[in-house]
């Protein structure tokens, strides 16, 4: 059993893993016998450097310090406000062993200190099976035809004047400009259900990258003097540069972002309370719609846009939703948590500093499912984060293992409370 289980993990490492055999290996993490041979094996393997990179050398020690604290660590009180879920957002390569690291610490210190998980149904699969989210999207084409991108097979799609619509190999789509005549503007719009995410290269060559429950809508052609960009949702945009013509993105007619060339991210849910532009590079100016209120942004920096009614929900702790009325106000942070800004397009969950309503927020998303709650919400404060390539019930029942309930009707995740954590 042994060379099936250091192959499961070594494809696991090396990102060849098949969605059978990811199975496999959550399924082994879930057997107290096989768990500790996986346990076994991994400390072998970070004690020995099998696992190095010419890439990133310093992996095996980063590993097996964060994993040596976590075994010393002292046990974590029974009433907390503070959950370390999956202390494995470091750094972008310890992506491909989140879940088995994971679920060995999780293992390691249980075991070491005693403690009894306090799920009732810690060793009870939970009966659903809602795979994640994937490469979905539809186009919305000027004469208001659709599109189903995950259906449609690659090559051309469609011809709109001097722009011809193509789906690249890798899936995403891309514009072939044949020249401009006139001034005539068709105008397409990409969406993405909850449960979908897709890419995106602007007729300008602009890249785009849409997360779930997302839309941009945009020319066939940049023929004017600016480049401009409709967007809800989540997008992170790496715009082709160009001194003559800015890129401006129009956030729900709500906020604006006008930047020449640059790479950013722009989180506009309105159930998030807020809109955040998250600089990588260049520059950007942050502006709020109908308002001289305006920010200009340098690298690493956050422009948070929010409502006064929503300040004072927040206050009240109650849930959060953008563009209820009330002035909006504009404010910079200097330093954002760009790793988590960006866990999305990088295929992960980083749950850090957020409570159980924003990690929910994320999965009803991803997962395009209800999530409902029985009696006050457990006030818990998450840290780290995991692959987003796993169902539904592997998530879950790293969230069964820290003491918190639930409970499938269909489609809908509803949450009930847990003794093991304080109410608000």
């Amino acid at each position: 059993m042994s060379t099936v289980l250091q192959k499961l993990l070594d494809d696991y490492v090396m990102g060849t893993i098949s969605p059978e055999d990811r199975q496999r290996l959550l399924s082994s993490l879930r057997d107290p016998v096989l768990s500790e041979e996986v346990k076994a094996l991994l400390l072998e393997d970070l004690q020995t450097g099998r696992y190095d990179s010419e890439n990133i050398p310093e992996i095996r020690e980063r590993l097996h310090g964060r994993l040596s604290g976590l075994i010393n660590s002292s046990p974590p009180a029974k009433l907390t406000r503070r959950v370390h879920f999956l202390k494995t957002a470091w750094f972008k390569y310890a992506a491909a062993i989140l879940i088995a690291l994971g679920s060995v610490i999780y293992l390691l210190i249980n075991t070491r200190n005693g403690n009894e998980l306090a799920a009732t149904n810690t060793n009870k699969r939970l009966q659903t099976d809602i795979p994640p989210g994937g490469e979905k999207a539809t186009l919305t084409l000027a004469d208001g035809s659709k599109i189903i991108l995950d259906n449609a097979a690659n090559g051309s799609l469609a011809q709109q004047g001097n722009a011809q619509v193509v789906k690249l190999s890798n899936g995403q789509i891309a514009y072939n400009l044949k020249g401009l005549s006139g001034k005539v503007v068709m105008w397409n719009t990409m969406t993405t259900p909850a449960g979908g995410q897709y890419r995106l290269t602007l007729p300008d060559g602009t890249r785009v990258w849409l997360n779930a429950a997302s839309s941009i809508t945009y020319p066939t052609a940049f023929v004017d003097n600016k480049r401009p960009v409709k967007i809800s949702g989540e997008v992170y945009f790496e715009v082709a540069k160009d001194k003559e013509k800015p890129f401006i993105v129009d956030v729900d007619g709500k906020s604006s972002a006008e930047v020449l060339g640059t790479s950013f991210n722009i989180n506009s849910y309105r159930d998030e309370g807020t809109i955040k532009t998250t600089l990588l590079e260049g520059s950007v100016k942050v502006a709020v719609a109908a308002s001289s209120d305006a920010v200009l942004l340098k690298p690493g920096q956050q422009a948070v846009l929010r409502d006064t009614t929503s300040v004072a929900r927040s206050s009240a702790r109650q849930p959060e939703t953008f563009g209820t009325g009330g002035k909006q106000v504009i404010t910079v942070s200097s330093n954002p948590d760009i790793e988590q800004t960006l866990a999305w397009k990088d295929g992960l969950f980083n749950f850090n500093g957020s409570d159980l309503r924003a990690v929910m927020r994320q999965l009803e998303r991803w997962y395009d499912i209800k999530v409902t709650y029985e009696g006050s919400v457990p006030r818990i404060i998450f840290k780290g984060g995991m692959d987003r390539k796993v169902n539904l019930s592997d998530v879950l029942e790293f969230f069964t293992e820290m003491g918190l309930k639930f409970r499938m009707d269909g489609k809908t995740l509803i949450v009930t409370s847990s003794s093991q954590y304080p109410a608000p």
